[in-house]
């Protein structure tokens, strides 16, 4: 992989994550600016050739994107994002990059709601064991029920992960930055290229 290209590809990278990280914003001077710099790459390099891999490049990284965009699941920047690195990368290793994003966007919110559930159960195990030792059960009947209200607390936690996840009103959302699932699936993109 040529040096110029590596080096606009992690400082693109590293400026998203970083904005989208802080403030859960990715500028649209560093998209455009990115985009436009590609696209003078591209046709200094390639020519006319270039140009039109960077368009396809671009559109290849960003159409799948807008999908999850109109469903409100990223942000505009993450579509501007993608394809500001389309234009750079191609659309090879550009829909690979959509590709991994988004498995480690899923594994991330799993684990988001499944450490939310369960921290929201164990505020609940709580107020329960509180009240059960302040209505001055012996040990032996606090504990078994402590044990049984748990178990149920998982058993119900395990079956409505998916439920809560799709309620809209009320739901447990599972809200952070989409450059988090950028970055490790960059780096795994990324890793046999160099």
């Amino acid at each position: 992989m040529d040096v110029i290209l590596m080096i606009a590809l992690i400082s693109l990278t590293g400026s998203a994550c970083w904005t989208d990280l802080r403030r859960r914003l990715i500028p649209n001077a560093l998209t455009v600016a990115y985009a436009s710099a590609g696209f003078l790459y591209q046709g200094v390099a390639h020519g006319w050739s270039g140009l039109t891999q960077a368009l396809l490049g671009g559109a290849a990284a960003m159409a799948p994107l807008l999908i999850m965009y109109v469903l409100r699941g990223i942000g505009g920047g993450d579509v501007k994002w993608f394809f500001a690195f389309g234009v750079w990368a191609g659309a090879q290793l550009a829909l690979q990059l959509v590709v991994h994003s988004i498995l480690a966007a899923g594994v991330i919110a799993l684990g988001l709601l499944l450490f939310r559930r369960l921290k929201r159960q164990e505020a609940g195990r709580g107020e329960i064991i509180g009240k059960i030792h302040s209505e001055n059960l012996d040990e032996g009947q606090a504990e078994r029920t402590t044990d049984a209200v748990a178990g149920v607390a998982v058993s119900a936690a395990a079956a409505g992960i998916a439920r809560t996840a799709s309620t809209t009103k009320g739901a447990m959302k599972a809200t952070f930055p989409f450059m988090a699932a950028v970055a490790p699936a960059f780096v795994y993109v990324f890793y046999g290229q160099w």
